[in-house]
């Protein structure tokens, strides 16, 4: 064997031991840790851990290892620790001797420290993690809300959770404790707690319980119906809701506020008022329902739609529905269906409906309707028309009402062509005279052919290619111009004096493509071509008395007023533009053309 000089190192001195023939020991022994389980200062140590670490590669049949508490003692090797597999202390040093069997005089001593660590101080049983869900059984936790009061003022602390106290054992942990779903209900969850320095850890358990959540049921949308059609409504109660959203489940209270942020945090003070709350947003808004359990605290939000729906604009000015008694016996049947279109104005008939009552109270009541207003016989000076929009909601369906004065009249019919001669007044001027829609030098009120069509006025008002007659207001092409005073009846650019291809005289017996809509009637049908095209611009008021206004979707300069020969009647040059608004008083009553720009599509014009 070599002879070795030995050196140990013992606090960070360096110790000579005697010389000796023997294998240097290659590997020193190391400090043996160990956690302080019940945190009483001492713990159990194993020094045997350090037997294969001193002795290295060398076979272990040829040493003999003992351990002893001080150096004289392992140099003399005298007072071995008696059980180095079970040995309790606090923290110590210790001294390993090393000698080989055959030859005693030939060993080694080390030295290492037993460290007795803390383990972290935490609480033996957290309580309990309470969720909600609508099921009452299984929720989503995130059990890492409980670290900061876990870890205290030791952020360096790691926390890991296990399903069982075997897994924790086993070191399972849970994959993921932020999105954690529970087995049963209740369920007890083992946490370690490790100091990461010393790898010492406590245990610890937090019971999760999931608690039954109200389901809320999602409300109707709450629909009323604004007089003013401003959009804003001063008298939801929104507690009339409280029924439909909790279904009549017990224990369970409903509050309202703005936000679903708030309806979730639920701020005290921020809750609406519930009997007379006045929408901020106009027309339409959301508030949103808290439906809270008063015993558990869980709650469910659910959003509650405010509309404010507009009620419908009629035309309320409208003058006394005359209906000439011209057999003089003081009974006749009005058509009270023939006031809908003024009283609808723009309104859209298919949408909104109007339904006739003889009174107030029962238009109130939506009962009894007048039941024939096509024919009605009445024996009362007014009836009240109820106009509802029958789209713009499945539940709530907005109405507005008018009275209309019925007045039975003795009326001139001097033409005979079904329209009174007060009626032939178009500007209103008591003047029947001056009336001449188609310039052909005979008043309207002598003349039984109004815009000279070659179709007769007695035809063009009872119902010819409008669908069913009698109807007050005909107007096939929609131009609010009537067809008794429109010569291009169905807009399609050919006068309908034109359109008697068969040159029978009358455009009555003419349809070219056999539908059975004669072809002045028909936009279809246009075999002649005139100066005449579609419109892309516009025109209001139309019927007019002193002044329109001509809007384009391009700008334009010139502004050129044709009647219905063709002649040029009137023309205005302006600076370019979108807009322009045009006197047109002087033009005597009649039909007339407008065009803008010299080669602009024209638009037809009643000059009352």
């Amino acid at each position: 064997m070599n002879k070795l000089l030995l050196y140990l190192f013992v606090f960070g001195s360096l110790y000579s031991l005697k010389a000796s023939s023997m294998d240097a020991i290659e590997n020193p022994p190391v400090d043996l840790v160990v956690c302080d389980d019940d945190t009483d200062g001492f713990a159990l140590f194993d020094l045997t851990q350090n037997d294969a670490v001193v002795l290295g590669s060398q076979n272990p049949a040829d040493f003999v290892v003992t351990y002893h508490l001080s150096q004289a003692d392992a140099d003399n090797n005298v007072a071995p620790i008696a059980n180095p597999t079970a040995f309790a202390s606090s923290d110590a040093i210790i001294f390993v001797r090393v000698e080989e069997v055959v030859n005693s005089d030939l060993f080694e001593i080390g030295v290492f420290n037993l460290i007795v660590n803390t383990i972290p101080n935490v609480s033996s049983d957290l309580g309990a993690l309470e969720l909600c869900n609508e099921d009452g059984a299984f929720a989503v936790f995130d059990l890492t809300v409980v670290e900061s009061s876990i870890v205290g003022s030791d952020p360096n602390l790691v926390v890991s959770y296990f399903e069982s106290l075997a897994d924790l054992n086993a070191d399972i942990l849970i994959v993921d404790p932020v999105n954690y779903v529970n087995v049963v209900n209740p369920q007890l969850i083992y946490i370690k707690v490790t100091d990461p320095t010393t790898s010492c850890f406590a245990t610890t358990t937090i019971t999760l319980i999931v608690n039954l959540a109200p389901i809320a049921n999602v409300p109707t949308d709450y629909e009323v119906c604004d007089d003013d059609n401003d959009g804003i409504f001063d008298s939801f109660n929104l507690s009339s809701r409280d029924d439909e959203i909790i279904g009549g489940a017990p224990g369970l209270e409903v509050t309202y506020f703005f936000t679903e942020a708030d309806a979730i945090n639920a701020p005290a003070g921020l809750e609406l008022d519930n009997m007379q709350f006045v929408n901020i947003d106009p027309f339409f808004m959301t508030v949103y329902a808290r439906v809270s359990d008063i015993i558990t605290g869980c709650f469910d939000v659910v959003p509650l739609n405010l509309v404010i729906l507009d009620t419908p604009e009629i035309n309320t000015d409208l003058a006394p529905y005359l209906v000439c008694d011209f057999d003089t016996d003081g009974i006749t049947a009005f058509d009270l269906t023939t006031q809908e279109s003024q009283i609808l104005g723009t309104l859209d008939p298919t949408i909104f409906i109007v339904t006739w009552f003889i009174d107030q109270t029962a238009a109130d009541n939506g009962a009894p309707q007048i039941p024939n207003p096509e024919s009605y016989i009445s024996n009362t000076n007014t009836v009240v028309a109820v106009v509802t929009n029958t789209v713009q909601s499945t539940t709530t369906f907005c109405t507005n009402s008018v009275v209309v004065d019925l007045i039975v009249g003795f009326c001139v019919d001097s033409d005979n062509d079904g329209v009174p001669d007060d009626e032939e007044d178009l500007n209103d001027n008591g003047d029947l005279d001056d009336d001449d829609t188609d310039n052909d030098n005979i008043p309207n009120y002598l003349d039984d052919d109004d815009d000279g069509d070659l179709v007769m006025t007695i035809d063009e008002i009872t119902g010819i290619g409008a669908g069913v007659a009698p109807q007050d207001f005909i107007d096939t092409d929609n131009d609010m111009i009537e067809n008794y005073l429109d010569n291009d009846d169905d807009g399609d650019t050919v006068l309908t004096a034109d359109e008697d291809y068969n040159n029978s005289g009358s455009p009555l017996d003419d349809d070219i493509n056999n539908n059975n809509i004669p072809d002045f009637l028909d936009p279809d049908v246009a075999l002649n071509t005139d100066e005449f095209s579609v419109t892309n611009f516009t025109i209001y008021p139309n019927p007019v008395a002193h002044e329109i206004t001509i809007t384009a979707t391009t700008p334009f300069k010139v502004v050129t007023i044709y009647d219905i020969t063709g002649k040029m009647v009137q023309q205005i040059t302006h600076t370019s533009q979108i807009e322009q608004t045009v006197r047109v008083g002087s033009l005597k009553t009649g039909l007339y053309f407008v065009r803008i720009d010299a080669n602009g599509p024209l638009l037809k014009m009643l000059k009352r």
